[in-house]
């Protein structure tokens, strides 16, 4: 398996966390102050290969750059992680399209997205960013 590094929605292409209030959920925001340690595809992708590693499924798996043949290739977008705001309480929510490709005949097998919404402990960037860590 060939996992190829993750893409990124724009609004997620940089190391800004994004965020969102109950009063206007579809407007993206940004903290000022605080950021990821590099953008949340590149923080992503070291956790979906050693999912695929250690899920016992392949029997390689491997990142670019790799010059051997694959069988099968991964291909994640990351289309949301961002902390959302509802008056005392706050959540993550983070939302990943992934598709399975025959690497020989770039036939699509499967396509799925994956979210998951997880509740922050408090109402900052820090507790944010531990939920985006569960």
């Amino acid at each position: 398996l060939l996992v190829t590094p993750t893409n990124a929605e724009a609004p997620y292409r940089s190391n800004k966390m994004a965020y969102s209030n109950s009063d206007s959920p579809y407007q993206i925001s940004y903290f000022a102050e605080n950021f990821w340690a590099s953008s949340p595809a590149k923080l992503i992708s070291p956790n979906i290969t050693r999912a695929m590693m250690t899920s016992g499924y392949f029997k390689a798996v491997a990142n670019p750059p790799y010059g051997g043949m694959a069988t099968y290739r991964l291909d994640t977008d990351l289309l949301a992680l961002r902390q959302q705001f509802d008056g005392n309480s706050s959540s993550v929510t983070i939302s990943l399209q992934a598709v399975w490709v025959n690497a020989q005949s770039n036939q699509v097998i499967r396509s799925r997205q994956f979210t998951v919404t997880q509740a922050a402990l408090a109402n900052n960037p820090a507790a944010g960013a531990i939920a985006a860590n569960q």
